[in-house]
């Protein structure tokens, strides 16, 4: 795990001189000590300026997921509500036959609504498709306690990484009333099943299936309804680190601007300071400050930044 403050240090210095002077062709004059740390300092600010339009991005990102997540949870009511018709005795089997149609219209909508949740190959609704696009924005739950402490208050199943399941159960057995079966409770009886919850053989127009969809469907809501609370968490998060990088690149620029340093060491410390001073409020996410300035780096090369 990376160690706050401590990460911005000569090594950092060293990177940034070393990648701005591969980035120009031509040969810098004066003294050679004193012009690679100014050199750094001006593309370490410049570099977490790009970070911030990065950070941003991935809080559009996370805006997006939750946004979505909201909307499947309106659909999984609008499903409960028709699932909660079917249950009743006075309920006609025309009715329920109706009933049925618009809960498969439904279905077809979650479904669809996950499939547009999406940036390039990666799914904003799994936790596998959100630590990728942390990653590339240099938040890596693998090397970041703070991030990996996020992604531990997403719930999902076992069998996948999704936000928002299909393979979400609840919990059995289920209380069914005899009246719901027109055979013998031990021929029609299935309360200990477990199929998918979206499965084409589950028919709400059966009484006692509708009894078991109203039980994975709350259980679909619970575990939308939490995953939410973590993308608010998510966002947070990200905001913080955000502000952390802006910080940062003031820092660096102040730096530059304000004193001339006769070593990296030196050099480093003026720029810890400075965060200190522009992001308080952000250093809870300090750890993050290298891996950010790398990602950002990462992406300035390969003209993610470009206009």
């Amino acid at each position: 795990m990376s160690s706050g403050l401590g990460a911005i240090d000569r090594k950092v210095i060293n990177i940034l001189a070393n990648y701005s002077s591969s980035q120009s062709s031509g040969t810098t004059k004066g003294s050679a000590s004193d012009n690679a740390i100014k050199t750094s300092l001006r593309t370490g600010a410049q570099t977490y300026s790009y970070a911030v339009r990065g950070l941003n991005t991935l809080a559009s990102y996370i805006n997006v997921a939750r946004a979505t997540m909201q909307k499947l949870e309106g659909v999984v009511d609008e499903m409960a509500t028709l699932v909660n018709e079917a249950k009743k005795s006075t309920t006609g089997s025309s009715a329920r036959d109706n009933l049925q149609i618009k809960y498969e219209e439904l279905v077809k909508t979650f479904r669809a609504t996950i499939e547009q949740a999406r940036v390039g190959d990666q799914d904003l609704l799994t936790t596998d498709g959100l630590d990728g696009v942390f990653k590339n924005f240099g938040l890596d739950k693998d090397q970041s306690d703070s991030i990996s402490n996020l992604f531990t208050l997403f719930e999902t199943p076992d069998t996948d990484t999704a936000l928002a399941s299909e393979e979400v159960k609840g919990p059995r057995p289920i209380s069914i009333p005899d009246s719901a079966f027109t055979t013998p409770r031990s021929v029609s009886r299935r309360s200990t099943s477990f199929e998918e919850i979206f499965d084409e053989e589950r028919r709400i127009n059966n009484r006692p299936e509708a009894y078991r969809m109203a039980v994975d469907l709350q259980a679909l809501k619970d575990q939308i309804e939490k995953n939410v609370k973590a993308l608010n968490t998510a966002s947070e998060v990200v905001i913080s680190n955000l502000k952390l990088a802006q910080g940062a690149g003031f820092a660096f620029l102040d730096a530059y601007n304000e004193g001339s340093y006769d070593s990296a060491e030196k050099a480093a410390a003026a720029v810890r300071e400075k965060i200190r001073q522009n992001a308080p409020g952000a250093l809870a996410q300090a750890e993050n400050l290298k891996p950010i300035l790398v990602a950002a780096l990462a992406l300035g090369q390969a003209g993610a930044f470009d206009e």
